[in-house]
């Protein structure tokens, strides 16, 4: 079960002696998440918190100036959050002043701009092209109850790319689904969003549908294993499937949510789908370029990016809103008798 809060006993020097000991309420790190293997059912398990409830923030880098560079260089974050990094989801943001605004460090030609990895229990480092763009960069890192995990799935060294399978071992609701895709590099990675140094997609996940997923991975050496969780939680917003159609030129899509508040508090995902092997997939085709991607976030609307062709047929903006804080150190209230100290 996930705790926010753990008891933690402290130690007073009173009179002399050392040994009265009182309790303070200390945030902590992950203890366990509740995440289940893959097969196992999960209706009795569905997270009993708020439908606006996306889990519990543990660590917000905030807006970060990026700078400018003509090289790639890494940003290494000390979140020191704990526990144990298998059960973190970290969700990363760029912000372009001079045109895209808030986006999912993606340009308009579709190179990454930003990727993060080699995340620890105390730190995670992004990776970020020497472009001139982003401008900023914002790291969250959350926890919440999964209902499937598939655990990590080995992999060996490929020739050719390969496509894995993972039976869901029961039905989902995939309205409020949440798809997160991790992969691992043992030699230098470690723990990295599914993207190299060079930014090409070395995984993505396709074919959602009621019983299994399918992960398509790049030929090579990295990475050595892949892993797909899945959140569920009823979003503030839904688009619903919007048809996009044939397109020999990129167009601009407009969504306009009209949730308003803080738009630091939105969690956005976006997905596609297309009526060829891909199904439902997370708007990636099978050569690796991002077909669609959202940019321009705001308070009412959000922007969509598709390039021309046929792939997508459909695309869908989820977002969700919340007003996640970092949990604080609080102490219970400790009465002494000092009466008790006098000869």
């Amino acid at each position: 079960m996930l705790v926010g809060k753990r008891l933690v006993n402290k130690f007073l020097t009173i009179c002399g002696v050392v040994g009265l000991s009182f309790l303070a309420v200390a945030d902590f790190a992950l203890a366990q998440t509740g995440d289940y293997e893959s097969g196992d059912l999960v209706n009795e398990h569905q997270s009993s918190e708020s439908v606006a409830d996306f889990g519990i923030l543990w660590f917000d880098s905030g807006w970060d100036f990026v700078g400018i560079s003509p090289d790639p260089f890494p940003i290494v974050y000390t979140h020191n959050v704990g526990g144990n990094p298998d059960d973190y989801f970290v969700y990363l943001e760029c912000l372009d002043f001079s045109e895209l605004g808030s986006y999912d460090c993606t340009n308009h030609a579709f190179n990454i701009n930003a990727h993060w990895f080699g995340l620890t229990s105390s730190s995670i480092k992004v990776w970020v092209t020497g472009s001139g763009m982003p401008d900023y960069i914002r790291v969250r890192i959350f926890s919440k109850p999964t209902i499937y995990n598939s655990g990590w799935h080995a992999l060996n060294a490929r020739p050719d790319p390969v496509s894995v399978s993972f039976a869901l071992g029961r039905k989902f609701n995939l309205d409020n689904l949440v798809v997160h895709l991790d992969c691992r590099d043992d030699s230098e990675l470690g723990t990295y969003d599914c993207t190299n140094q060079n930014f090409y997609n070395d995984a993505h996940w396709y074919n959602l549908g009621l019983s299994d997923i399918k992960v398509y991975v790049e030929k090579g050496s990295r990475p050595d294993a892949v892993r797909v969780r899945f959140l569920s939680e009823a979003p503030a917003y839904n688009s619903d499937w919007q048809v996009i159609g044939s397109r020999p030129d990129d167009i601009v899509m407009p969504f306009f949510h009209s949730l308003g508040g803080d738009v630091n508090q939105y969690f956005l995902k976006m997905d596609c789908r297309d009526d060829t092997v891909l199904g439902t997939y997370d708007c990636t085709n099978q050569l690796f370029n991002r077909g669609v991607h959202w940019y321009g976030l705001a308070n009412s609307d959000v922007n969509l990016y598709v390039t021309g062709g046929s792939v997508p047929d459909e695309v869908r903006v989820r977002i969700w809103q919340q007003d996640l804080s970092i949990p604080e150190k609080t102490f219970l209230p400790l009465v002494i008798n000092l009466a008790s100290c006098e000869p």
